[in-house]
């Protein structure tokens, strides 16, 4: 009787358990999405930028390519003259 009875509050533990992860996922699913997004767009564009910005002043090369990897910047053909 008493396994019986543990049995049963083990499975009701489980249950609380299960029904605080599904809170916990549901709760950070939409904004962790937003932010994987987010950097995704931004990532993009970086990748897909060209290696002169246009001013009124003129062009110039912006600080980022200077930072990134040659590798990067040669695989996206920016930083080449």
């Amino acid at each position: 009787m008493f396994a019986c009875i543990a049995q049963v509050e083990q499975q009701r533990n489980f249950a609380k358990a299960q029904q605080e992860l599904q809170s916990l996922t549901a709760r950070y699913r939409g904004p962790l999405l937003e932010a994987v997004v987010d950097l995704e767009n931004r990532l993009w564009h970086l990748a897909n930028a060209t290696s002169e910005w246009q001013t009124s002043e003129g062009s110039f090369q912006p600080v980022w390519l200077h930072v990134l990897p040659a590798a990067v910047t040669a695989s996206c053909g920016m930083g080449t003259d």
